[in-house]
């Protein structure tokens, strides 16, 4: 699977999130899955509307918008630790992938 010019290994879900989108009054249903990267791509599908940034995880939850990225970065971080702790985390994994919309009215920082 490719996403943010990256591919590599969907994981187990995170979880399932309901959320009241920004410009519609609707509810939406959003599932979140880890990405274990094993490529990333010089071009990517997305690359003119997506900028791809490696960030450590405390970086990452300053950076969430919604309250549900951040619990999903959480239950990461736990099932991570809990791997780690029965022996199965590898410690080249400790970045994690931000992929953020710089096109438009973009607010974070992290665009200019």
């Amino acid at each position: 699977m490719e996403e943010a010019g990256v591919r590599g290994i969907v994981g187990g879900k995170l979880g399932k999130w309901s959320f009241k989108s920004k410009t519609h009054d609707t509810f939406y249903e959003g599932y979140m899955f880890p990405l274990l990267v094993q490529e990333q791509l010089e071009f990517w599908p997305e690359q003119n509307v997506r900028q791809r940034i490696w960030m450590s995880v405390t970086e990452a939850r300053e950076v969430c918008q919604h309250w549900w990225m951040k619990e999903a970065l959480d239950r990461l971080v736990n099932r991570l630790s809990g791997q780690k702790q029965l022996g199965h985390h590898r410690d080249n994994n400790k970045q994690v992938l931000g992929s953020i919309n710089c096109k438009g009215d973009a607010k974070s920082d992290l665009c200019k």
